[in-house]
């Protein structure tokens, strides 16, 4: 049997959902209390035969409790339910492959109406056209995911940046929901406030598009065949404290090119307002594929490495493993692991013999 439960209380309140402050001396909306186990979200053994989750809403519009609403698209679930449809995922092998997987549905999705764009310049002619062929798959040789994500983020900027002003950098996202919304039904926020005269979405896309591609000429060089995403898309791992020290910071913090997006899999989000935007900063640390019938041959990737210690041979050791999609066995005898052991340490509490 497999089962979906939610095991946490959800508390409900009298009047409101809690996201703006409310005449509080009034009690209207206060807490009064949680929502009954019983009535909480539960799938058992479903007709699909599989569960999924990746942070994507788990109730339809039918549940009567709200359970909040900062759900993530439903790209990366998508893929998932893709995968398995098409057999995927039934192995050690499978799941790893899974893991690792780097194709945007968001991108695929997104460029069915990005890709309508007429660009001026001959340089974003070769831009869309190469992505109009390209299949959403991120990986860090690909020039397509280096496009993309440019386009996005000026067209982001574009679509809603003359609204907000200076507080465009609070909201600032890939908002593939909200981009697609604007551009298809809500076609007035694509009229810059800051002009006289009024621009269509049309005028946005292209002219997103135009300033993403001369963004990437002036800092990526001429040559769009040399624009491979991992080189923007590093994973960087600062240290603490030695990150703040000149010199030591060399040796203490590590990066690495990654494949990988917001919505895909092998996830690697990004804060598109920082200074450098396609920075990886939000992924998984740490990848296991545990065989249930074998234990033996469940199999791990951690970055960066077993130690914290910046001059021990295992601090950076699983760093570019862990970037490539390798992994490690653990189930080796406890005999063997002493046998080939390289060093041990024994720890041992206070006052013990």
């Amino acid at each position: 049997n497999i089962v979906f439960l939610d095991a946490g209380n959800v508390t409900f309140r009298g009047a409101g959902r809690g996201f703006v402050p409310t005449s509080g001396w009034t009690g209207e909306t206060d807490w009064r209390g949680f929502v009954p186990f019983g009535e909480l979200p539960t799938s058992f053994d479903p007709e699909t035969k599989t569960l999924i989750n990746a942070n994507n809403r788990v109730v339809g519009d039918a549940y009567p409790h709200f359970l909040g609403f900062d759900w993530a698209p439903p790209f990366r679930a998508r893929r998932i339910a893709e995968l398995l449809a098409a057999g995927k995922g039934r192995t050690v092998e499978d799941t790893g492959a899974m893991q690792r997987d780097t194709v945007s549905l968001m991108a695929v999705d997104l460029l069915g109406v990005m890709g309508k764009a007429a660009p001026e310049t001959a340089r974003a002619r070769e831009a869309v056209a190469l992505l109009r062929n390209w299949d959403g798959e991120m990986a860090g040789n690909r020039v397509e995911p280096t496009l993309f994500m440019a386009w996005l983020l000026e067209l982001n900027k574009a679509l809603y940046g003359d609204e907000l002003g200076a507080d465009l950098g609070a909201y600032l996202g890939a908002r593939p929901l909200t981009v697609r919304s604007l551009l298809t039904r809500r076609r007035a926020w694509c009229d810059d406030v800051a002009s006289a005269a009024p621009e269509t979405c049309a005028d946005i896309l292209r002219r997103s598009l135009d300033r993403s591609v001369q963004n990437l000429v002036e800092s990526l060089g001429p040559d769009m065949s040399d624009w491979r995403w991992d080189e923007l898309h590093l994973a960087r791992f600062p240290h603490p404290v030695l990150t703040h020290v000149p010199v030591l910071n060399r040796l203490a913090d590590l990066s690495v090119p990654t494949g990988g997006g917001t919505a895909t899999l092998n996830r690697g989000a990004m804060h598109l307002a920082a200074a450098a935007p396609f920075t990886n900063v939000h992924g998984a640390g740490f990848r296991a594929v545990y065989d249930l019938a074998n234990l033996g041959r469940s199999r791990f990737a951690i970055a960066t490495g077993q130690s914290g210690n910046p001059l021990s041979p295992g601090y950076r050791d699983q760093l570019e493993g862990w970037a490539n999609g390798r992994y490690l066995t653990l189930g080796l005898p406890p005999r063997t692991v002493r046998d080939q052991a390289a060093s041990t340490m024994t720890v041992r509490p206070a006052g013990a013999k």
